[in-house]
C-alpha cells in the first residue's frame, strides 16, 4: 500500500507539472517559474535567500529561475538598502499582469483534478495532505539535525 501511495503522488506531481508547464509556455514561463512568481508576489522586496527558504526549493534552482524570469520582464532585482549584500525582488509591470492569469490556471488544473470528488471527500484529501505535508517537514527537520 505504501509503495503504491508514493507511486501515484510522484505521477500525479509528474502530470500536473506537465500541464501546468503546458499551459504557461505560451507566456514563456518554464518549469517551476510560476512558484516563485507568485511568491515574489506574495512579498515583494523579499531577497533571493529567504525567497529560496520560503518554496523549499534549491539555492542553483533558484538563481536559474529568477535569471529567466529577469531576462523575460517578470521581475527586477533592486538594492536592499538595509542590507547592500542582498537585492530585493519585485515584480514588474508584466509580472503583476501575469498573476491573475498564473492563479486562473492553476484553479482551473486543480478543479480538473478534483472533478468528482464531493467535499466531504476534498476535506479529507486536504486534511491527508497537510498531515503528509507536516510529517515531510519533520523527517526533513529530523534529517538536517543529524548533519
Amino acid at each position: 500500500m505504501n509503495e503504491v501511495i508514493g507511486k501515484t503522488m510522484s505521477i500525479l506531481y509528474r502530470y500536473r507539472q506537465i500541464i501546468i508547464n503546458h499551459k504557461l509556455r505560451p507566456y514563456g514561463l518554464g518549469s517551476g517559474q510560476h512558484i516563485f512568481l507568485i511568491n515574489i508576489a506574495r512579498h515583494e522586496g523579499i531577497n533571493q535567500k529567504d525567497l529560496t527558504n520560503l518554496v523549499k526549493i534549491d539555492k542553483a534552482t533558484t538563481a536559474k529561475a529568477l535569471k529567466k524570469l529577469e531576462e523575460n520582464g517578470y521581475i527586477y532585482r533592486q538594492c536592499d538598502e538595509g542590507d547592500r549584500r542582498y537585492n530585493q525582488l519585485f515584480l514588474t509591470e508584466k509580472g503583476h499582469e501575469m498573476m491573475p492569469i498564473i492563479m486562473s490556471i492553476l484553479v482551473e488544473i486543480t478543479d480538473d483534478l478534483i472533478e468528482g470528488l464531493i467535499e466531504e471527500e476534498k476535506d479529507h484529501f486536504l486534511k491527508c495532505l497537510d498531515t503528509m505535508l507536516n510529517n515531510s517537514i519533520k523527517a526533513v527537520e529530523k534529517l538536517r539535525n543529524e548533519k
